[in-house]
């Protein structure tokens, strides 16, 4: 970088610093600055048998700061714009460093009643109308594994089942003092494609939702979305809509302080198709889901259950969007074996590629998914063509020495697929954690976590090629281990198989099965990790892991590989 970048830099230095100064002079907090930075050095090698053509050993890495400024210039007006500084590992003098905008928005409350925000929004509704479902994570990852994860999240804007987009949002209540206790009122626009002036139109996203609180036990919501193309904005007049319409609802009932019953449940309809179109199909459904809960509030034990039940043509693309794109391919080794085969995606790319993750609802019709992974509710509860229970448990120990969850899904197709006989599926999957420092009163932190997820897919036939039957079970389990004080041993493990057989469907534009494709799979992954984490204070470490995958393909095993990495981690949150 030359004498004339070094003089910009420190002349917007000193404006910077006057305006700090300026603005806390005044006793006020009018700017704030917040982010992260991250140093990540990782070296990878690959051993595939018989492999001469690809290079078996790669090092990368990268620096980024995250740098935000929050201004207040008003008790009722936040602004807040986020510049990203990224110098790929190798690049030297202002090569390889790239700028980008991370993130950018204003949000405020006009006369103390309505909240707004413009620019990146952060949002979701219900699980069948606008949800950033998480299905594809059977199970909790190890710790080892986790830091790699929580990167992943991060750079995708993943927070409690949210989809960043950019767009606008208001909500405002309205309290009562008799017979109601509040109403609350809210909405949001996005703008999901933008116009090439051909063929692609402006497509948009829009909807909201009315709360109803009647008192503390009661609740009802109604919600509205719709994707739509707005007319006029391209060549392409076809008019893509899908809109989807709902109403939530929850009640308890408490007995003697011992006892607290909920009922809860959501139903609605969707529709969807082209209105210019005369070739295309109009999708029409409805869904149901209804369910109890008991908690058992001297045991701290909750357990439910519910029915589900939704169309074969229930669509809904703020729901039915899936985080991972399986039609990507990995951005480490993409390419193996000595004829340059594409690398599938295996769960050591699921934990640390965010390349492979979607940032945004998709409106393209339905996303691939991997019957691998999840092939009873790809899509998650709003998975078509499903009807069937759930069930679960959770204890959370007040004592904060065991976390445990159990849950099932028992479920079967309303309609065939090419056939009258049904599909029918199964998941059970737990997750547990036990604080062993709680349980055996040391001072060190000491952390055992361990998950389970079991899944089938089976169709009975007196046919042999309309039988189905495809199993897959996930094991892992981690330790987290205080030495010394903030320094960590981490530890875990991974183990994934997949076998049997399915028949997928082939859609077409408009989502219609046109065709169907023979699935066949017999694979095991294991992956193993280990390392160490200083933390230097909650929002600060630096973690050194070594990382083990092994993938092996038994229907093609020239298609099994093995790969190791090495990592370094500097993460720092302010």
């Amino acid at each position: 970088m030359n004498h004339r970048y070094n003089i910009k830099i420190y002349f917007c230095l000193l404006i910077l610093n006057y305006f700090s100064v300026n603005l806390y002079s005044q006793n006020e907090k009018k700017i704030q600055f917040v982010g992260t930075a991250r140093s990540i050095l990782n070296n990878d090698d690959i051993l595939v048998k018989d492999d001469t053509i690809t290079s078996k050993s790669n090092m990368g890495g990268y620096a980024l700061i995250d740098l935000g400024v929050n201004i207040f210039p008003n008790k009722n007006t936040e602004v807040l714009g986020m510049i990203r500084i990224k110098n790929q590992l190798g690049g030297f003098y202002g090569a390889g460093v790239t700028f980008d905008v991370r993130q950018l928005y204003i949000k405020g409350i006009i006369s103390n009643v309505v909240r707004y925000q413009l620019g990146d929004i952060n949002y979701k509704l219900t699980p069948f109308t606008f949800y950033n479902n998480d299905f594809d994570d059977l199970v909790q990852h190890p710790q080892v594994f986790n830091i790699q994860k929580d990167i992943v999240n991060y750079e995708t804007f993943y927070k409690n089942n949210t989809w960043r987009q950019q767009g606008a949002a208001l909500d405002f209540s309205l309290e009562f003092s008799r017979f109601l206790k509040e109403i609350k009122f809210n909405g949001f626009i996005n703008r999901i494609n933008i116009t090439d002036f051909n063929t692609v139109p402006d497509r948009f996203f829009t909807g909201g939702n009315i709360g109803i609180q009647q008192s503390k036990n009661v609740f009802v919501g109604f919600n509205y979305v719709s994707l739509f193309d707005l007319s006029g904005t391209s060549q392409n007049n076809s008019g893509f809509n899908n809109n989807v319409s709902s109403i939530n609802y929850e009640v308890k009932f408490a007995k003697d302080n011992l006892v607290e019953t909920r009922l809860f449940g959501e139903t609605g309809l969707s529709n969807s198709g082209y209105s210019n179109d005369t070739s295309a199909p109009k999708l029409n459904d409805f869904f149901i889901n209804m369910g109890i809960s008991n908690l058992l509030k001297a045991s701290h034990l909750k357990f439910s259950l519910s029915y589900l039940n939704v169309g074969p043509n229930f669509r809904s693309a703020g729901a039915q969007s899936k985080r991972l794109n399986y039609n990507n391919t990995p951005s480490f080794y993409d390419r193996y074996t000595n004829q340059q085969s594409l690398r599938s995606i295996g769960l050591f790319d699921l934990i640390r590629d965010e390349k492979l993750y979607n940032r945004s609802i998709n409106s393209d019709g339905l996303m691939a998914y991997n019957p691998a992974y999840n092939n009873a509710m790809p899509y998650g509860n709003a998975t078509f063509n499903r009807q069937g229970i759930n069930s679960k448990i959770n204890f959370n120990d007040p004592k904060k020495i065991l976390n445990l969850e159990i849950e099932s899904y028992f479920l079967k197709e309303l309609i065939g697929q090419g056939t009258t006989k049904l599909k029918s599926f199964k998941i059970i999957k737990s997750n547990a954690e036990l604080n062993l420092k709680k349980l055996i009163s040391i001072e060190n932190n000491f952390k055992i976590t361990a998950g389970f997820s079991f899944q089938s897919s089976i169709r009975n036939s007196e046919t042999n090629y309309e039988e189905i039957n495809l199993n897959s079970a996930i094991v892992n389990s981690g330790i987290e281990f205080e030495l010394y004080k903030n320094i960590d041993i981490l530890a875990g493990f991974i183990y994934n198989q997949a076998k049997g057989n399915e028949i997928l469907p082939g859609r077409n534009i408009y989502s219609e099965v046109v065709d169907f494709n023979e699935y066949n799979i017999n694979i095991k992954e294991l992956m193993l990790g280990g390392g160490l984490r200083y933390r230097f204070s909650d929002k600060i470490y630096l973690a050194a892991l070594y990382q083990n995958y092994d993938n092996s393909n038994k229907l093609n095993s020239q298609f099994s590989y093995s790969m190791n990495q090495f990592i370094i981690i500097y993460n720092m949150k302010f």
